[in-house]
């Protein structure tokens, strides 16, 4: 039976293998190697078909183990990795599909707005392009300044943030800057923003009061990058997201 040590080796190396082929390589052989039982196995056994290109059979590990699975948060992974082979998302870290949605954005903004109304609105749909791509972290600012600049017209609020490796705050300023996008339309009254460490992850969270739900198209993708999960959920007591990622040393996160 495999070990608890063994799948923490599996889950660490899972998040660089969309990024690294090598690493690729030693999740897949490493998967391979594992006895053949539990839910565990079943998990990363469909990545291991995933990353290979058998799509089909790993959407069907991911069915089996989410149909087999009593515990809700393996239950959640399942999910997760069930709906993620369906969804195509561009990564930071791809610089040609970062450049080819520059492309467009540039393209349905800037130049539509110089056709139809003239310089003054393209210099504002430019402005506005420059500010979402801009990163006030890799330009010194704190995660809790960054935050308070991009929720500035949103009053009150509440921060309360430990400090986390760099990579993880950097996932965590664009978690909340998608979220800021989509929930600020509804005007919540509270908005609340949380990151703290447990022994073994990381946590981050929004919550507001209003119980409209929105879509989050890239915020799944993006924890997924760091081997990470994100919920959220919106009822009668509000909206609430939160991420999860293992928690390892600083110098594991580049």
């Amino acid at each position: 039976m495999a070990s608890p040590v063994q799948f923490e080796q599996l889950e660490d190396l899972l998040g660089y293998c969309l990024e690294n082929k090598r690493r690729r390589r030693e999740f897949i052989e490493a998967v391979r190697l594992l006895p053949p039982e539990g839910l565990s196995w079943l998990l990363f056994d469909g990545y291991r078909l995933a990353l290979s290109g058998q799509t089909d059979q790993a959407r069907q590990s991911f069915l089996q183990g989410f149909f087999q699975s009593q515990d809700p948060e393996l239950r959640a992974r399942f999910h997760w990795a069930l709906v993620s082979l369906d969804r195509a998302y561009p990564r930071p870290a791809d610089l040609d599909e970062m450049c080819q949605w520059l492309s467009g954005a540039l393209h349905d903004g800037p130049a539509q707005s110089l056709a139809l109304m003239g310089p003054r609105e393209m210099a504002q749909e430019l402005a506005e392009l420059a500010r979402w791509l801009r990163n006030p972290l890799l330009e010194g600012q704190s995660l809790a300044e960054a935050l308070r600049d991009l929720l500035a017209p949103h009053r009150p609020l509440e921060i309360s943030l430990e400090k986390a490796p760099a990579q993880l705050e950097q996932m965590f300023y664009r978690i909340f800057q998608e979220v800021a996008e989509n929930r600020l339309p509804f005007s919540p009254c509270r908005v609340s923003l949380k990151v703290w460490a447990r022994a073994n992850y990381w946590l981050a969270s929004w919550s507001d009061e209003k119980c409209q739900p929105c879509r989050l198209p890239t915020v799944q993708a993006r924890a997924a990058q760091l081997a990470g999960q994100a919920r959220y959920r919106a009822n009668e007591q509000g909206f609430r997201l939160q991420v999860r990622c293992l928690r390892r040393s600083s110098l594991s996160y580049r």
